[in-house]
């Protein structure tokens, strides 16, 4: 898991997302966010995170949780059928 360096937070006062990361991937994009006012330069190798080893993952839902017999709520399909009428029948959900 990244999260961001105590020292980064504190120097630059910019947000960033901790994310679930494989290590082994190379690169690994991260999300920061500028809440001030000021613009903010992050220079290149700037260490933004660190890196926290996780030694168990736990789903907090089980893939049941997505079976076919699940009821979609009226609100919830009204807003499928809106969102997906533009799309071909092979890109909407079944």
């Amino acid at each position: 898991m990244l999260e961001v360096s105590q020292k980064f937070a504190e120097k630059s006062r910019l947000m960033e997302d901790r994310v679930l990361v494989d290590p082994k991937v190379g690169n690994i994009p991260i999300r920061i966010s500028n809440f001030g006012k000021e613009p903010q330069t992050i220079y290149e190798n700037t260490e933004t995170a660190v890196y926290e080893p996780v030694a168990v993952v736990k789903s907090q839902c089980s893939d049941s949780s997505f079976s076919e017999s699940s009821v979609v709520t009226e609100h919830l399909q009204e807003l499928y059928d809106r969102s997906s009428q533009n799309l071909k029948e092979d890109q909407k959900l079944n």
